[in-house]
C-alpha cells in the first residue's frame, strides 16, 4: 500500500474512532452487544388491525433464535401460524422508541 493510501485509510479509522467514542456519547465496537429478539405475531380472526404478539425470548446469537422458532413451530397454536415468527436483531442500551405516543 502506498504512503498516500495508508494516510487516507488511517484518516478514516481516526474518523470512525471519533464518532464512536463512549465519552462523546457513541459506542465503541467492543461495547456494542447484539442480541436477537424473537416474537410471534398473527392477525386475530383475520382482522388487519387486531394482532396478537407474543414475546418468545431474547437470544445471544441468530442461530439460537432460529432454534427457538424451530422448537415452537410444531406446538399448539404456533403451528397454525408458522409464518408468524420474527427474529429482530437489536443492540443493547439503545432506544428503539424515542418519541411519545397518542392513544386512539
Amino acid at each position: 500500500m502506498a504512503a498516500s493510501e495508508r494516510k487516507k485509510a488511517s484518516g478514516k479509522r481516526k474518523d470512525i474512532k471519533k464518532r464512536t467514542r463512549p465519552e462523546k456519547g457513541g459506542l465503541s465496537k467492543k461495547d456494542v452487544v447484539r442480541i436477537y429478539l424473537v416474537q410471534h405475531v398473527y392477525k386475530v380472526d383475520g382482522e388487519d388491525d387486531n394482532e396478537e404478539v407474543k414475546l418468545i425470548g431474547v437470544y445471544s446469537t441468530k442461530d439460537k433464535a432460529k432454534a427457538a422458532t424451530r422448537r415452537l413451530a410444531e406446538q399448539v397454536g404456533f403451528k397454525d401460524y408458522p409464518d408468524g415468527f420474527i427474529i429482530g436483531p437489536m443492540v443493547l442500551n439503545r432506544d428503539y422508541w424515542a418519541t411519545g405516543f397518542i392513544r386512539e
